[in-house]
């Protein structure tokens, strides 16, 4: 049986064409009467000698049909048809909600709605490819968010929905399912409706509402059967008001899941309990989420119509070609117009074929940039003129993009491709597949790079597009790359990645080991790639350490044994506390400035912990006052020297070097300062020749000894002479040293920094980096370690 695909055309067609006969025969006539004016009968003759008047009937009648065919083939002539299999898309799901006042219970924490609100973002992710709306209700139903893929702008309604908003009270749940019905395309077969509510249908229409309508409902029941108080107070406050009846009574909000569970038995649905952490409701719309899954790589058949306007459309154009040849033109001017139709037809096709059989050939001879560039002219070609784009021009301008190592252009293609096949499935496996081969690759390039954050990124992608290959037609050649896949990252990656965790501590008794009073401190981990023991955030990768001061990341190697460089920085709300910490792995007399970095060796693939324990440093504290009196004791009326540089004496000149830790004293004369580990001697630098040290006394007037981790030196004073110090200082500024002694027990091993010596700056250069983060990457050593870098 014949049918045709826009009959419009036929109707619009035979009057036409008729119209177009009949004009053609009225201008013949006329033709001839306009020479009857002019000539006689015997001249008309002979001036018409070669006209043939049957020719001309016939000519005229021929063009008529022909107009007429090019009708017929405008209205899609089908005759039988063909079986496709298409693949479908995702399901519809509307979530109806109930915000009535009773929602403000809170026998689930917070309370039922914020409750259920949280569940439904969690859950939400894994309904990607599925349409989400959402209604409201309580007397009365709203669509406030109608169906859409754009699950973030649903998750914002959502958010903005609070109990009791709704004027009209109680629980109306047949007007939530009747809009719910409404809301759904009227060809939409997949209609699921989540209803959730404390059960309590006031009005007692939503089993008979379930009944009449084409909706699958899955109810949810949150609540307890007992029953509790409704508060009225804000989810962050203590509930002390509450919801009461006419006679002052508390109204209790109870579970009634009979309606909901009948409900569910009508529609064909489920009934599922919320449950105290939501898992009901999770449940529920993993359900709905295998359903979608189900759907969206399941095949339907489709029964297509065949076309058949190619054998109409050859048939008008030969009568065009007849009905020229029946002209009374002379013989070469018709078959000049008949080559030129000819011609123009055949060639329609000739230069797209020429360029596309140039693409192939330039494939197959392995020149990909030559066949990507012809392929993505043809597309440009099309786009310029409006025409729509075939999707194996995207495809094989991806393919040869893929061939030619430009991954990036090649996706891109094959993604557009993609999104023009979506109900052709044979294609959609092939494409697939493709994507497969192209993370495929982009992983074993992370792999030869030792990039194992993107290697696994990218072979996780391979494996989804092989996957969803397979589940669409069972494509062979994505299931033995699939195969392939697995085996390459038993055999190239499980096997060469070491897994390097540990903790960054405070360690108080220096034994190496973490106790449970010790605190943990947050940090940055970093790879020291180019060994300055520095943290470099443009080219160096690094991971933070969670609060607790723990970490764990991947590393791979082509080859064991190797080695790593770990360095660690303690983060800001560290440093922020003025505590000098320093780690302590690497460490000794001889090396005085404690280093940030380790150096592990790594034996072989597997778990290996790098821990950096760090210690306060020793902090020398004292005092310096002027003794006027030159008597060696400080009396009530001395004051104390402001700007005095002391400085640790190594080689024992009695004069300051720049390679001696100096730093001053405050404006009451004390100090409080860290130093680094190790024996000291403190001397004071006087500023002038008269001035002179009277305490301590004798013939070297410092103090030494040694300075550990973790220990606080008090005690320490000086007294000088100086007779250009003013003796009119403020009276405020005088301590005894008594009170100046009690201050400094009150410090509590708190130290302020006043150093203007480059060594301690050094020595706490590691506590005030402020390095960003920047994605992690792993690298070769250049100086032939091999490694990886971190990896959250």
């Amino acid at each position: 049986m014949i049918s045709f695909a826009d009959p419009y055309w036929l109707y619009l067609g035979g009057p036409i064409a008729l119209i177009a006969t009949c004009f053609l025969f009225w201008h013949e006539k006329r033709k001839r009467r306009r020479l009857e004016k002019f000539a006689s009968t015997k001249l008309i003759d002979g001036l018409t000698a070669n006209h043939s008047n049957k020719k001309a009937f016939w000519r005229q009648v021929v063009l008529g049909v022909a107009i007429f065919l090019l009708f017929v083939t405008l209205a899609g002539p089908q005759a039988g048809t063909t079986t496709r299999q298409k693949a479908t898309k995702g399901i519809d799901i509307i979530i109806a909600l109930d915000i009535s006042r009773s929602m403000l219970a809170r026998d689930v924490s917070p309370n039922r709605l914020e409750r259920v609100k949280r569940e439904i973002e969690n859950q939400l992710d894994k309904m990607d490819g599925d349409r989400m709306g959402l209604i409201v209700f309580a007397g009365n139903a709203f669509l406030h968010c109608p169906l859409t893929s754009d699950h973030q702008a649903f998750l914002r309604t959502l958010d903005k929905m609070e109990a009791g908003t709704i004027k009209a009270e109680g629980t109306d749940m047949a007007k939530a399912i009747d809009l719910a019905n409404r809301s759904f395309e009227s060809d939409d077969k997949d209609r699921f409706l989540v209803l959730i509510s404390d059960g309590d249908d006031v009005e007692r229409g939503g089993v008979k509402a379930s009944e009449s309508n084409d909706v699958r409902i899955f109810t949810v029941g949150i609540g307890s059967e007992e029953g509790v108080r409704i508060p009225l107070d804000p989810v962050d406050k203590p509930p002390r008001n509450f919801i009461t009846n006419d006679r002052g009574e508390d109204v209790l909000a109870k579970l009634d899941d009979s309606w909901l569970r009948e409900i569910a038995r009508k529609s064909e649905g489920e009934y599922e309990a919320f449950g105290p952490m939501g898992e009901g409701l999770q449940a529920t719309l993993e359900k709905l989420q295998e359903i979608g899954e189900e759907k969206r790589t399941a095949l339907l058949n489709e029964e297509i119509p065949i076309q058949r306007f190619q054998f109409i459309l050859p048939l008008a154009i030969a009568l065009l070609i007849v009905e020229l040849l029946l002209g009374n033109r002379r013989r070469l001017q018709a078959l000049a117009s008949v080559i030129a139709i000819v011609g123009a037809w055949s060639m329609m096709g000739c230069s797209e074929e020429n360029m596309l059989g140039e693409a192939e050939k330039a494939y197959d001879s392995e020149e990909y940039e030559k066949a990507a560039e012809i392929y993505e002219s043809e597309i440009a070609t099309k786009e310029e003129n409006e025409e729509p784009v075939d999707p194996r021009l995207l495809i094989n301008a991806g393919l040869a993009h893929f061939e030619a190592g430009n991954l990036s252009v090649a996706e891109s293609f094959l993604k557009k491709a993609q999104n023009e096949t979506l109900d052709e499935p044979t294609l959609q496996s092939t494409i697939y597949n493709a994507l497969g081969n192209l993370y495929y690759s982009k992983a074993k390039a992370g792999l030869d790079d030792l990039d194992l954050s993107s290697a696994q990124q990218a072979w996780e992608q391979a494996r989804n597009a092989y996957e969803d290959a397979v589940a669409i037609d069972g494509n062979q050649k994505a299931k033995q790359n699939l195969k392939d896949l697995e085996e390459q990252l038993k055999a190239r990656v499980l096997p060469k990645i070491t897994t390097l965790h540990g903790v960054v501590w405070r360690d108080f008794d220096g034994d190496g080991r973490p106790k449970g009073k010790e605190p943990r401190l947050p940090a940055i981990i970093y790879w020291d790639k180019n060994a300055d023991e520095e943290h470099n955030a443009s080219n160096e990768p690094f991971v933070r350490t969670n609060k607790r001061g723990l970490y764990q990341i991947q590393w791979i190697s082509k080859s064991y044994p190797t080695s790593i460089r770990l360095g660690c920085l303690l983060t800001e709300d560290n440093a922020s506390k003025s505590i000098p910490l320093l780690p302590v792995f690497v460490f000794s007399e001889e090396n005085p400035v404690p280093s940030n970095v380790r150096l592990a060796t790594l034996e072989k693939a597997g778990r290996k912990e790098i821990s950096f324990p760090y210690r306060r440093l020793p902090v020398l504290e004292g005092y310096l006052w002027n003794d006027t009196n030159e008597n060696g004791e400080r009396d009530d009326n001395e004051t104390g020297l402001e700007g005095v540089n002391l400085f640790l004496d190594k080689n024992g000149d009695n004069e300051p070097t720049d390679d001696e830790f100096s730093f001053q004293t405050s404006s009451d004369g004390s100090f409080s300062q860290a130093i680094p580990p190790g024996p000291y001697q403190l001397r004071v630098q006087l500023k002038s020749p008269q001035s002179k040290i009277t305490f301590p006394k004798g013939e070297d007037p410092s103090h030494s000894g040694l300075g550990n981790f973790e220990q606080t030196i008090k005690g320490l004073r000086f007294g000088v002479y100086d007779p250009n110090q003013q003796e009119n200082q403020n009276e405020d500024q005088n301590e005894d040293s008594d009170e100046s002694q009690s201050q400094e027990e009150n410090q509590e091993q708190e130290v302020v920094e006043r150093s203007n010596n480059a060594l301690y700056k050094s020595l706490l250069e590691a506590s005030e980096s402020k390095s960003k983060p920047l994605p992690i990457k792993v690298e070769h050593d250049p100086n032939g370690t091999e490694g990886g870098a971190p990896r959250p």
